[in-house]
């Protein structure tokens, strides 16, 4: 499986999800979402890469 990539910081949190399927993405949104919510932030960035656009409209549809 491909590591997570979670980049948390006041300014920007940030999930890279180039490489990942739609199963490791949803997993890894969901878990991006919670503890972004946990921690307080109000602004996230998600990264879904270019090509067909499947993830793309996986994260909108989740969203």
């Amino acid at each position: 499986m491909l590591p997570f990539v979670h980049h948390f910081t006041q300014a920007d949190p940030t999930l890279d999800l180039h490489g990942f399927n739609k199963a490791q993405a949803l997993l890894a949104l969901e878990k991006f979402l919670y503890r972004s919510l946990l921690l307080g932030h109000s602004r996230l960035k998600i990264i879904h890469g270019r090509g067909r656009g499947i993830l793309r409209s996986v994260i909108r549809d989740y969203l």
